[in-house]
């Protein structure tokens, strides 16, 4: 059996284990082949000091969040802090990221960028942690500053979604097109492309980049929702069931994700798991109209009419285009006799039904409130 590179340089470097030359190659070795296992069981023998190179401490503190040590890096970090300089302020950043303290992330490099101290490989991370903290504009600007200079694949497929997330798709397509460039597995620039060809009823084309994303990392809830989502425009309801519980299993705090599930169960005749999916979203956010509206079509599904106008008129005074609001409202009416009313709020839903411009979201509304309206022989031709 042939003997690993990472081996040969452990055995050497044992015998002369001062030689900072040596270590940087073992730890750059053990870097290239992810050997973070073998690197925490000689990680003890390392006898590190002051007098080691900045960039030494550097590739130690990698490996050590590499192998999950967490302690142990930051540990190591404040025994070697007036050695590591820049790295310092980067890696405390890192450790917060991973342990999603995003606000102290953001904190950190706030203030290295106000002392003009923040080192350009700090940019994707600082974008990063403003993106899912939800701060997509600021990301935005993070990476504005950084582009220019260093536009690798991870900043450009970040970049892109933010653009997406803007609503700003052509935008969104140059630069997921410009990251794929550079690497073929950039997932975000992947992710956001989907989610165009998606927008603009490509299925196959969304499809062809879901699978890649899914090859890549099958743990990302947004993928599975844009899985999901090709579900529900190809009829295959059931499946759309799994593949939303995947994502809101992954991605338990994305209320659209849940709204889309209500529907596929709606669709598929289950009630009671339609309503289990906007409580959930409900609880997320009690003043999302589409929460209240749709539990307001599952008090019209058990017969509660008095509740359900009571959740329509909350929905609608929270947003008064709620198109799951109307359709309550729709329903409501026709409880009352009024199918005339009942008829042009449901012509007022599926009348833009092909306007592949708006939100995929209110699309896949339309799209169920048709199928379940010609299901009960209320359909109209669109």
């Amino acid at each position: 059996m042939s003997i690993s590179r990472t081996e040969k340089l452990i055995t050497f470097w044992r015998t002369d284990n001062t030689n900072e030359a040596l270590l940087g190659d073992l730890l750059a070795s053990i870097s290239q082949q992810r050997e973070f296992e073998r690197y925490t069981q000689i990680y003890p023998e390392i006898p590190f000091s002051q007098i080691n190179a900045s960039t030494i401490h550097a590739q130690a503190v990698e490996l050590l969040l590499g192998s999950g040590q967490f302690e142990l890096a930051k540990k190591h970090l404040h025994n070697y802090q007036a050695l590591l300089g820049e790295w310092y302020a980067y890696f405390d950043a890192l450790i917060n990221f991973t342990e999603s303290n995003y606000a102290q992330c953001i904190d950190i490099f706030k203030r290295l960028e106000a002392e003009s101290a923040l080192p350009p490989m700090s940019y994707p991370l600082f974008a990063r942690a403003y993106y899912i903290s939800g701060q997509i504009e600021q990301a935005q600007q993070v990476l504005e500053k950084y582009l220019p200079e260093q536009a690798n694949a991870e900043a450009l497929g970040l970049y892109a979604m933010c653009c997406l997330d803007l609503d700003d798709k052509d935008k969104a397509e140059h630069f997921a097109n410009l990251a794929l460039q550079q690497s073929q597995t950039q997932l975000d620039a992947l992710l956001a492309l989907a989610s165009c060809e998606l927008a603009k009823h490509e299925i196959a084309n969304a499809e062809y980049f879901v699978e890649k994303c899914l090859e890549i990392n099958p743990m990302i809830g947004r993928t599975w929702s844009l899985a999901g989502q090709i579900n529900l425009y190809n009829a295959q309801y059931t499946a759309a069931v799994e593949t939303l519980s995947k994502a809101v299993t992954l991605m338990p705090d994305h209320i659209g994700t849940y709204h889309l599930l209500a529907w596929a169960y709606l669709i598929l005749n289950d009630v009671d798991k339609a309503a289990e999916q906007f409580e959930q979203a409900l609880e997320l956010n009690p003043n999302f109209a589409d929460s209240h509206a749709g539990l307001a079509i599952i008090a019209i599904n058990r017969g509660q009419f008095d509740v359900a106008k009571t959740l329509t008129k909350k929905a609608l005074r929270l947003d008064a285009h709620s198109f799951t609001a109307l359709y309550a409202q729709s329903l409501l009416a026709a409880q009352d006799g009024d199918e005339d009313a009942a008829s042009k709020m449901i012509e007022q839903i599926l009348s833009s039904q092909s306007n592949v411009d708006k939100q995929t979201y209110k699309q896949l509304i339309e799209k169920a409130v048709f199928t379940i309206n010609e299901r009960s022989g209320k359909g109209n031709e669109h």
